[in-house]
C-alpha cells in the first residue's frame, strides 16, 4: 500500500512553562520526502486566520519519519475561549504540493505574576483603612485581589474585591475588629500570584470622627457644680461599660451607665439625685467606671 503524499499533523500541544502564547506540531513526513540534509524541500506551517490561511515559517525536509516544530497561536486558552487554532503543513516536494488535513491546539499562560509587595495598611480616620501596595512589573497583569480577614495568618479564599489599581480604600470595615489583609496579583489568562505578605489594621474614626485608642475616665466639669455636671469617658472599642456614683463611704448613690456601648467618645450628665430621684447633700462624691479589666474612679465637689 502506497504511503500518502500528504504530510500527516500527530499531535499539537501547548509549551508548558512559559507565558503563553506558542505550541508545538508534530508531523508525520510526506511520501516523497526521502532526501537527506542536502534535500531542498521544505514543509510550510500555515495558521488560519479568519478565513484566510496565513504562512508562518518553513523548515527543511530531510528523510525524517516525524517532525515537530513550533508555532505562535492567536489566542491563549482562558476562562473566556477555548483558544483553539488551526493548522495545517504544506509538504513543498519536487514532485508537488501536499497540504495536510487541518487540526487544531491552544496555548497556555502557565506563569502566575510575581506576589504583589509592600503592602500597608493603615486607619484613615474617615470610617475605613486604606491599602496600598506596589505595582505589578508583569507584562500580562491583569487585576489584583485582595483578601480580608479577622483572623491573624490565615489563608485566603474568596476575595473581598478585585481592582486594577494599587491602592484600596475598605470602608466596610467595622469598628469591633481588627482586620488582616493580603493581596495577589492575577494575569490575563487567570494565573494568580502567590499571596502578599500579611498586614493588619483597624478602623480609626466613627461617623468621620476619630475615636480614641484606650480607656479613660476624664475629670468632670463644671467641678465643682451645682446642681449638674458631665462626665465625659473615652471608649476605644465596643465593651459594656458601668459608670457609678458613690459617696465617700462607698454607698453607691446610683448608675449613670449599665450597657454596651460603641467606641468614641462619651458623656453623661448627672443632676444631683440618687436611684429614686432624690437630690443629695452637698459634698464630696466619687465616679467609677468600670468596662471588663478597666477601673477608673475620680472625684468631684457638689455646691449647694
Amino acid at each position: 500500500m502506497n504511503e500518502p503524499p500528504e504530510p500527516s499533523i500527530i499531535n499539537i500541544y501547548d509549551i508548558p512553562d512559559d507565558q503563553g502564547g506558542w505550541v508545538k506540531i508534530v508531523f508525520e513526513q510526506s511520501s516523497f520526502d526521502t532526501d537527506t540534509l542536502r534535500s531542498t524541500e521544505l514543509y510550510t506551517v500555515e495558521r488560519r486566520d479568519g478565513s484566510e490561511w496565513v504562512s508562518l515559517h518553513s523548515i527543511l525536509a530531510y528523510g525524517l519519519s516525524s517532525y515537530t516544530t513550533e508555532a505562535r497561536t492567536l489566542q491563549d486558552s482562558s476562562s473566556a475561549t477555548d483558544g483553539m487554532t488551526v493548522y495545517r503543513i504544506i509538504a513543498g516536494m519536487d514532485e508537488g504540493n501536499f497540504a495536510s488535513e487541518p487540526d487544531s491546539g491552544y496555548s497556555v499562560d502557565n506563569i502566575a505574576p510575581e506576589a504583589p509587595t509592600g503592602l500597608t495598611a493603615d486607619g484613615n480616620g474617615q470610617d475605613g483603612i486604606d491599602l496600598s501596595w506596589g505595582e505589578s512589573e508583569a507584562l500580562d497583569f491583569d487585576y489584583f485581589r485582595i483578601y480580608r480577614d479577622i483572623t491573624q495568618g490565615f489563608i485566603p479564599t474568596t476575595p473581598l474585591v478585585e481592582i486594577v489599581e494599587a491602592i484600596y480604600s475598605d470602608t466596610d470595615a467595622d469598628l469591633q475588629n481588627t482586620y488582616y489583609y493580603r493581596i495577589s496579583s492575577v494575569d490575563t489568562h487567570d494565573n494568580e500570584s502567590e499571596f502578599s505578605d500579611e498586614v493588619s489594621s483597624f478602623v480609626l474614626s466613627i461617623g468621620g470622627m476619630p475615636f480614641p485608642l484606650e480607656f479613660v475616665l476624664q475629670q468632670n466639669y463644671p467641678n465643682p457644680f451645682n446642681p449638674i455636671t458631665t462626665l465625659r469617658y473615652d471608649l476605644p472599642f465596643q465593651a459594656f461599660v458601668t459608670l457609678t456614683i458613690y459617696d465617700l463611704s462607698g454607698k453607691e448613690i446610683t448608675k449613670l451607665v449599665h450597657a454596651t456601648q460603641e467606641p468614641g467618645f462619651k458623656s453623661v450628665q448627672w443632676n444631683s439625685t440618687d436611684i429614686q430621684g432624690k437630690l443629695v447633700s452637698a459634698g464630696i462624691y466619687l465616679y467609677q467606671i468600670r468596662s471588663g479589666d478597666f477601673i477608673q474612679t475620680k472625684k468631684m465637689v457638689l455646691l449647694k
